[in-house]
Parts: structure tokens; sequence; C-alpha cells
């Protein structure tokens, strides 16, 4: 029994053109499985709808659902079209959408369907195909997609022949096959790469009550796999990540009354923009933990902005974790590594590092401060050098003029603590009395 889809998602909040497009449409069936983590719905429709207005009617059914955990909106669209049409005129009006499914399925058969050309008949598709992707879109069986899709949308048997326009060009044949072996191999190194990454997954029995606590923004915490950045591409939908937050978050108030929230975020692997819509009355606590510094476990869509013209990260809950997602290198030899030469800020355009964070870093791999390099040594001597302006002063104008090397201040006020055990050492040469050590 079919229901108007109105009916069965009482109160669902659509775009006046989105209304327009399913104001007739039924629902045939919905099937909901937590083991594949999905809401399907079988949808009727008697006029033609291209993907991407099922593709917003999926996120809005998801809105609708509560934004539920671990779960994904499909919505699988059929039509019973209330006009006749002959197989010519139905591909002109469909081919846009047919397009758009085989640009999801691959792309590289998108682009050389594209560059083709097609000849339509009584229920056939003839398409010529450059020479360049015959062989290619051969071994991916487009066809059969394309011969699936006419099927269960429209409920009609299809064929589908592909031609090729050059059929002597062996050159570019023996191209193809190589290209087209090389990019099997990459693929199943990437394959093989991914497989060997270390995966977090959050179980739902791993939740307790200090998770809950730790609730920033949303109903519920995060469950699932953990999905590293740079995996992201136009496929994900839903997604948990571990992230820096890396920008000042950029708010402003919304006509609705909601506060919008605009940062970039990174896991070290790749960065991303998000937006969070957040209450008025929850803003203050939501803004107090999400700023820059803070690492927090996000669960949210990935699509695209029709508002900034990008993909975009819409955060659906936030969690204070902590974790160190730095991959931090370690110095585990027992004789410990010595950089002869390391520049650092003072040293104009040909080094970025502060000479303190150097310091703080050779202390943590257990590097003894007497092998610091020179030029760390200087610039925290030049930086701090005021303090020892009077002393230096003193010095006879052959002392300063014949200095020679200047070595490690080993007690310097850094912000709120000192690193101890260091002495300022200079090293002057006399010509009366050889080598003096100033303390």
């Amino acid at each position: 029994m079919r229901k108007n889809l109105f009916d069965v998602f009482e109160g669902l909040n659509l775009s006046p053109d989105l209304h327009e497009y399913f104001k007739d449409s039924q629902v045939s069936s919905v099937v909901m499985s937590r083991q594949q983590g999905m809401v399907k719905i079988n949808l009727v429709l008697n006029t033609i709808v291209h993907p991407k207005f099922i593709q917003a009617l999926e996120e809005a059914i998801y809105a609708f659902l509560g934004y539920p955990d671990s779960m994904a909106v499909t919505v699988v669209e059929s039509y019973e079209l209330t006009f006749q049409l002959t197989f010519k005129d139905l591909y002109a009006i469909y081919e846009d959408s047919l397009m758009h499914t085989v640009k999801k399925h691959n792309p590289i058969c998108f682009a050389t369907l594209k560059e083709g050309s097609v000849k339509v008949g009584d229920n056939a598709l003839v398409y010529s195909i450059p020479v360049t992707g015959y062989t290619y879109i051969n071994n991916y069986k487009i066809e059969d997609l394309i011969i699936q899709v006419f099927k269960e949308k429209f409920g009609i048997d299809i064929d589908v022949e592909f031609l090729r326009d050059d059929e002597n060009n062996q050159v570019y044949e023996e191209f193809i096959r190589n290209r087209d072996m090389e990019q099997k191999n990459l693929l199943k190194k990437h394959a093989r790469t991914h497989q060997q990454e270390e995966k977090t997954v959050v179980k739902e029995e791993d939740i307790t009550k200090e998770t809950y606590e730790n609730l920033v923004f949303g109903k519920k915490p995060a469950t699932g796999e953990i999905t590293k950045i740079k995996n992201f591409d136009e496929d994900t939908t839903y997604a948990n990540v571990d992230i820096d937050v890396i920008s000042k978050p950029d708010t402003r108030e919304l006509r609705g009354g909601k506060m919008l929230m605009k940062f970039d975020v990174t896991d070290y692997t790749d960065s991303l923009t998000c937006k969070m819509f957040v209450e008025r009355e929850d803003f203050d606590n939501v803004s107090g933990e999400v700023k820059k510094g803070k690492t927090l476990r996000m669960r949210g869509l990935y699509k695209f902005d029709d508002f900034d013209k990008q993909r975009a990260f819409m955060v659906n809950s936030v969690e204070k974790v902590d974790v160190d997602l730095r991959i931090r290198r370690k110095d585990n030899a027992e004789e410990k590594r010595v950089e002869l030469h390391l520049h650092t800020q003072m040293s104009d355009m040909d080094g970025m590092i502060h000479a303190k964070d150097a310091v703080k870093q050779a202390l943590k791999w257990g590097i003894r401060p007497s092998r610091l390099p020179i030029m760390v040594l200087c610039s925290l001597f030049r930086k701090h050098s005021m303090r020892f302006m009077g002393m230096i002063s003193r010095l006879s104008t052959e002392s300063r003029r014949i200095l020679s090397m200047m070595s490690v201040p080993l007690s310097i006020l850094t912000g709120d603590r000192i690193l101890t055990g260091f002495t300022l050492f200079l090293i002057l040469r006399r010509p009366d009395s050889g080598l003096t050590r100033i303390r």
C-alpha cells in the first residue's frame, strides 16, 4: 500500500522548490537496517527529478528524523509517468540524470561518454567512444549500469552498445592497456596502505557517563569508526572525526535566532571547514569549548554547502576528548642525534622555529644543553641580551672586538617558568693573556 510522502513523514519541512518536485510522490516501502546502518525509502514519482534533488530530500528526511547516529537515509526513486514518451524523448529528458549516476560510479567513464556521441533508437543506445577511452569503459561494464538504471527507474529493457571511433589505432590500444595496468597496481597499493592503517572504532558499550559529561553539543556522543580527513571524498556523507581546531570560530546570529559558528579543523592528515548551528541559549557553553587549540571529536554530514559554494562539514555533535593527534617524533637512540646546524626565527629567511621551542624539543629528546646548535644559542642570547648589556659594556674595546664565540644561556625565562641548569658563557680571546671566560 502506497502513501503520500508527506503523510508518511508528517511535518517534513522542504523548501518550496523541493516541495513542488515531491508533492505527489508516493512511498511504496520504508526499510530500516541497523546492521547496514541505513534507512531505505522506496519512492514512486510521476515526473522526472534530477538526482541532486533526491539527495536534498535525503538530507531533509535525515534532519527530520533527528540526525540518527550511525544511520544514513537513502531514497530509491522509480517512475510512473502520467504522460507517454518515446524512448528518444525519455532519454533527452533523463540524460543529465543518467550522466550524474555514471559520474558518481566512475568519473573517468563519465568524461569518456561526454567526449563521445550517442545515437538513440527503439529502446537502444549506441555510443561512439574515443579510442583513448574505449577499452577503459568496456572494462568497467558501464553498459550494464545504464541497462540497470532504465530497468529499475522506468521498468523498460534496453540495449546498450559502445563503438570505437578508430578501429585500427593499435598504439592507443596499447597505451590504454598499460595505463589500466598501472592504475590497478596503484589501487592495490592504496588498498594495502589503508588496510595497514590503525582504525579507531567507538562502540556503544564504550559510551559511559563520563562520555555524556564531555558532550558539548548535540544529543548523543559519536559512535562508529573515526575517519581520517584525508579519506574524505565525494561519496563521504556522515562521519566521525577527531580534530584540533586551528582557527578562531567566526560567529554570527541568524534570522531564526540560532548562532552560526564557522571554523577550520585538522587531524594532521588534511583539514576542512566546519559549520555549526547552535541554539542561542546554548551558545555561551558551546563557544567556550569550541575554540582554537581545542581537541574535539565531532560527528556530522560532509556535503556541498550552497552558500559558500564548497564542501563543508555540518556538525551534529561535539565532545571533548583527551587524545594527541600529532605524530610525535622520538629520539630513542642511546647516543642522541646532534644537530650541528639549525637556524631559528632570528636568522632572516633561513629558519622558522622559535629558539625556545627548539630548546624545549631538544630537552624532550634528551639532548644535553651543551650540544645545542650555536645558531639556537646565539638567538636565545640575542633575545635576552639586555640583562647582560651592563657586563659586556664593562669589557675593553679590544675584548669586545675579538669576541670569538657565544655559548648557551642555560637559565632563561620562558613565559611562566624557567629552564634551569643553563649558564651564559662568553668566550673571549685576549691577546695578552689567552682565553678568558667571563660568567
